[in-house]
C-alpha cells in the first residue's frame, strides 16, 4: 500500500518472512488506497490508521485491521481526531496510540488518542506539547518517543 513509482496509489499488501528473507502477497487492502498512513501493532494483529488518498480533500481517519490467520482486514472504529496523514502511532502492551499529524496544507495537530482494540473504541489523552506531523516513533521499557517532523 502507498506511492508506486508511476505516482499512482496501490491497495496491494505484502506480509515478509524474515527466516526466508522472502515477501508473499497477502489479502489487498478493502479500504480506498492511500499512502502517508501508519500502522502499530498488537499482538498478532496489524493496525493502519489514517492516510491521504491523493490530495488535500482525500485525508482519512479510518482505523483497519489484518488478522494473518484469516487473511483478511476489519473495518474497525474511526479515528475521532479527523481525517489527517502522517499520524504518529505505535502500541504499549494492549492498546494503541494515534495522534498529531496533518489535516491539510501541513495544519499540524498534538491530540492524541489511546485504541482499546478489546472494546473497539478510542480514548483521548494528553496531547503532545505542540503539533508534529511526519515524525519518528518508538516504544522503549513501554514508554513512546516522538520525535524529528514537522
Amino acid at each position: 500500500m502507498g506511492n508506486r513509482d508511476n505516482n499512482t496509489i496501490s491497495d496491494a499488501c505484502y506480509s515478509y518472512n524474515p527466516h526466508t528473507n522472502s515477501w508473499s502477497s497477502i489479502a489487498s487492502f478493502p479500504g480506498s488506497a492511500r499512502y502517508a498512513a501508519e500502522s502499530f501493532v498488537i499482538g498478532s494483529k496489524a493496525y493502519i490508521a489514517c492516510g491521504n488518498g491523493g490530495g488535500l480533500n482525500l485525508y482519512k481517519n479510518d482505523l483497519w485491521c489484518y488478522d494473518s490467520g484469516n487473511n483478511e482486514w476489519i473495518q474497525l472504529a474511526n479515528f475521532p481526531g479527523g481525517n489527517r496523514d502522517n499520524v504518529s502511532a505505535f502500541s504499549i502492551g494492549d492498546f494503541g496510540y494515534v495522534g498529531g499529524g496533518n489535516n491539510g496544507a501541513y495544519n499540524t495537530r498534538g491530540d492524541f488518542w489511546q485504541y482499546n482494540p478489546a472494546s473497539n473504541t478510542w480514548t483521548a489523552i494528553k496531547n503532545m506539547p505542540e503539533g508534529r506531523t511526519v515524525t519518528t516513533q518508538f516504544v522503549l521499557d513501554s514508554k513512546a518517543y516522538i520525535g524529528l517532523g514537522y
